[in-house]
């Protein structure tokens, strides 16, 4: 059993994210990446074994 510590940080979604993922769909303005970018999305990127769990932070930063 692999018993290796959770490294997590927290983590900004930048222009690249949208523009390679747009299929996210659950997020304002999908398909217009110049406008979701204006918006700060931060995370908590928990990392384990490789994978990478995003937990989004809900708050009016702007």
């Amino acid at each position: 059993m692999n018993d290796k510590p959770y490294k997590y940080q927290v983590v900004r979604l930048k222009k690249e994210f949208f523009q390679s993922n747009p299929h996210s769909i659950n997020m304002l303005d999908p398909g217009n990446p110049e406008k979701q970018m204006r918006r700060t999305y931060l995370y908590l990127d928990i990392q384990k074994d490789h994978y990478h769990y995003l937990i989004p932070f809900r708050s009016h930063l702007n």
